[in-house]
C-alpha cells in the first residue's frame, strides 16, 4: 500500500498546527468509579463517552460506558464482557466471551462472526462504523479483520485484511479514512507493525532497529503509535530482552522513537557486577521512594489528531528486578509520567493510558489508594 502525497500532507499539517511553544502540562484526575470494586477504561470518544469494564457483584466483570458522571452496564448477566472502542455516534464493540461483538442494548449484542474459527475480538470503529479487529480462522490462525456495515440490508460484512506474509495479524484500530492499524508476522517470522487498506496489501512500518514492532491506534491524520523492539538488549539484573519504546509514525517522518520520560539529566551508577542503573525518586500515594532504575520499556497505545500520544512506562526496580508501571502521555516528542502531571498525586498510582480524545483527555486504569482498588480514571488536561 503506497501512502500518497495527499495523506502526507494532511499528516503534516496536523504537526505544524501544534505549534512551537510548550509547557509542562497538568491534568486532573477524575476517578469513574464501579459497580463492585475495579474497573479499567480503555477509550473514549471526543464528547467524553468512556468505555471498559467493572467488575459486577457477582465477581465477574462486564462491559460498561460512563457519560457524565455515570457508569452504565452493558451486561448485567452472561458471560465476561469488556467494551473496547467507541466512535463519535456511541456504537460500541468489544468482546463478550470468546466473540467479537457490537453492544446494541443491555445485554443484548450483535455477534460480529469469525473467519470460520471459534473466537474473535473487535478493538476498534471509526465514524462511518468501519469495525477493526482480529478474528480466528477454521485453523485456528487470529487474522486482522475489518467489517462495514451495510444499512439497507441491516448486516456487517466481514473482510480479511491480510498479513506480511506470516500466518497471523491483528488489526488494533482504524480511522476515518478507513485505514486500519496493526500488526503482522512476517515472513521470516518477527511481528511487523503494519497497515491495512482494504483489498491491498499490508503497509510493513518496519522497527526501530530491532526484529519486533507493534501498531495499536491511528489518528485521522496518520498519525501510529505502538512499540518496537529496539536493536539494545536490558542490562537489567534477569534478561528481560530487547530494549522496547513506544513510537511515532507518519508519513513524512516514518518511525520516531518517543523516549522515556525520566532518564534526561539522571546520573548515572554501576553495581558490584558492572550493571548500570540510575536513582529515581518516586511517588506512590503518599509516600516518596528512591528507586534504583535498570531498564525502562515504554508503549504507545492512544493517538489523537495533533499526534499526543498516550501509554505506559515499565520499569525494572532493583537487583531482583521487580516490574512498575506507570500511565505516560507524549507531547511534542517529549515523554511524561502522567501521575507527575497530576493536580491528586497522592490519591493515585496511574499505570495504564489505554486512549485519548482530541482535547488530550485521556483514560486508563490506576490503584486508587482511597477505594484499594484499581479503578478506571479519566485525565482531564488543565494546562
Amino acid at each position: 500500500m503506497k501512502i500518497n502525497t495527499t495523506i502526507a500532507t494532511l499528516a503534516l499539517t496536523a504537526t505544524t498546527a501544534l505549534g512551537s511553544a510548550q509547557v509542562t502540562p497538568q491534568y486532573r484526575i477524575i476517578d469513574l468509579g464501579a459497580v463492585n470494586g475495579s474497573s479499567e477504561a480503555i477509550a473514549i470518544n471526543n464528547n467524553d463517552q468512556t468505555v471498559g469494564w467493572t467488575f459486577r457483584n457477582d465477581g465477574t466483570y462486564a462491559a460498561c460506558v460512563w457519560e457524565n458522571g455515570q457508569l452504565t452496564l452493558l451486561q448485567t448477566t452472561g458471560p465476561t464482557s469488556s467494551a473496547n472502542a467507541i466512535n463519535e455516534s456511541g456504537r460500541i464493540v468489544g468482546k463478550r466471551g470468546t466473540r467479537a461483538v457490537e453492544f446494541t442494548a443491555l445485554n443484548r449484542v450483535r455477534d460480529l462472526g469469525t473467519f470460520g474459527g471459534g473466537e474473535g475480538t473487535c478493538l476498534g470503529i471509526n465514524d462511518t462504523d468501519r469495525i477493526s479487529g482480529s478474528f480466528q480462522n477454521n485453523q485456528a490462525q487470529w487474522k486482522a479483520a475489518g467489517e462495514k456495515f451495510n444499512y439497507g440490508a441491516n448486516t456487517f460484512t466481514r473482510f480479511n485484511l491480510g498479513t506480511l506474509g506470516g500466518l497471523w495479524s491483528s488489526a488494533q484500530d482504524v480511522n476515518n479514512v478507513n485505514v486500519y492499524a496493526g500488526w503482522s508476522h512476517t515472513q521470516s517470522g518477527p511481528t511487523h507493525a503494519a497497515l491495512f487498506v482494504e483489498n491491498q496489501a499490508p503497509q510493513d512500518l518496519g522497527t526501530l532497529g530491532g526484529p519486533q514492532s507493534e501498531a495499536k491506534a491511528i489518528s485521522d491524520y496518520f498519525g501510529v503509535t505502538g512499540f518496537s523492539e529496539m536493536s539494545q538488549i536490558h542490562n537489567a539484573p534477569t534478561n528481560k530482552g530487547r530494549i522496547k519504546r513506544a513510537f511515532l509514525w507518519t508519513p513524512e517522518r516514518r518511525m520516531q522513537n518517543l523516549g522515556e520520560p525520566y532518564f534526561r539529566g539522571q546520573q548515572k551508577f554501576r553495581d558490584s557486577q558492572g550493571r548500570s542503573y540510575f536513582k529515581l525518586a518516586m511517588r506512590q500515594g503518599e509516600v516518596t521512594r528512591t528507586l534504583s532504575v535498570y531498564g525502562i520499556d515504554t508503549f504507545g497505545f492512544g493517538i489523537n489528531r495533533r499526534n499526543v500520544v498516550c501509554g505506559n512506562s515499565r520499569l525494572f526496580i532493583g537487583t531482583s528486578p521487580f516490574q512498575v508501571n506507570r500511565a505516560m502521555v507524549s507531547i511534542k516528542g517529549v515523554s511524561y509520567d502522567l501521575n507527575n502531571l497530576a493536580g491528586n498525586p497522592t490519591e493515585w498510582n496511574l499505570d495504564r493510558a489505554w486512549g485519548i480524545n482530541d482535547s488530550d483527555t485521556i483514560v486508563g486504569r490506576g490503584f486508587n489508594y482511597r477505594t484499594g482498588t484499581m479503578r478506571a480514571y479519566m485525565a482531564v488536561r488543565t494546562r
